[in-house]
């Protein structure tokens, strides 16, 4: 079955609309996920924290730089340099594409402020310092460079990816899956290696599938397997931020929603994972002694904590 990649589209927004339309469009093209900003076009602090979590289950990051430093901080760093320099901080594979003859950008999308332009300028030195960056000239070429070096990248860079759940049809052809998949099967081995000490014998290995639905309140619904394991790392970004059981509920299945690309069936702002399923997979996290459940509220243990940082430790060191 072919994989497909969750790609994290970062730039500047205003100025580059129309490139950004067709390098998504490209992408879709290849059967892969595009993630991105677009319903965030004007970037806040709190929705930067939302944002690092795309990048946290993207497979790849594409940084595009044209005219424009973008937006910033109270710090004054734009936004799209901190998306960067988070990506590179998470080990994310970033694929980095620079405008070839900037100076020639029309007025209206070019940097005008002079701070903004020096740090445009220390932007792209520092971007450019990335062994996987190539220069563009238009929408066209820059969507056929990003798409010869995802291609590439996945060569040199194998990553997960995803596979759409209605496609796995039984026991035997997810475990087919995974022999065949190099990559997952590495993930197996080295997660079958931690002592996890869970609390009953014979529970489902992390690696196994868990098929569970996710409904929006007009009745609109659809089911989704995912590995114990993606469900936990999930989950527990949530858990770690203490939210609520219901807000947990409802951010993961907006989360799982994106990744399988199904959010145009199922209302994003209404969408929670079903309640019975969702007890399931709180239940399980329980028998592994990775969660506390109590008074309606959801801890990491520390064996859930070291878990969290190894699981994350791994798909840095799969990337390298």
């Amino acid at each position: 079955m072919d994989v497909k990649y969750q790609i994290f589209i970062s730039s500047t927004y205003e100025d580059l609309k129309q490139e950004r339309e067709v390098v998504i469009k490209s992408i879709m093209e290849l059967n892969h996920i595009p993630a991105g900003m677009e319903q965030f076009p004007a970037m806040d602090e709190k929705q930067l924290e939302y944002i690092k979590r795309i990048i946290d289950i993207s497979d790849y990051y594409v940084l595009i730089i044209a005219g424009r430093y973008g937006s910033t901080d109270s710090t004054g760093i734009s936004y799209t340099e901190m998306e960067y320099d988070y990506a590179i901080k998470q080990g994310i594979p970033t694929l980095v594409f620079i405008h070839q003859e900037i100076d020639k950008i029309e007025f209206g999308k070019s940097e005008q402020d002079q701070e903004k332009r020096l740090k445009l300028e220390s932007f792209k030195k520092k971007a450019s310092a990335n062994k996987l960056v190539k220069f563009w000239n238009d929408a066209n070429d820059l969507a056929l460079k990003i798409n010869t070096s995802i291609s590439q990248a996945s060569i040199l860079y194998p990553r997960v990816g995803w596979k759409r759940a209605n496609l796995i049809a039984n026991e035997f052809v997810m475990s087919d899956l995974i022999v065949k998949n190099k990559e997952v099967e590495e993930l197996k081995d080295k997660i079958a290696k931690i002592e996890i000490q869970p609390k009953f014998e014979g529970l489902a290995n992390l690696s196994d599938f868990f098929t569970f639905r996710i409904s929006d309140n007009m009745g609109t619904s659809a089911d989704l397997t995912y590995t114990w394991n993606r469900i936990f790392s999930i989950i527990a970004s949530y858990i770690k931020s203490q939210s609520s059981l219901e807000e947990i509920r409802n951010k993961a299945a907006q989360d799982f929603l994106r990744i399988t690309n199904t959010y145009n069936r199922v209302g994003l702002n209404t969408c929670k994972i079903n309640n019975v399923h969702f007890d399931d997979i709180i239940n399980q996290f329980e028998c592994y002694n990775f969660i506390t459940y109590e008074s309606n509220e959801a801890c990491l243990t520390d064996r859930g904590k070291e878990y969290y940082r190894y699981s994350r430790a791994i798909r840095t060191e799969l990337e390298s």
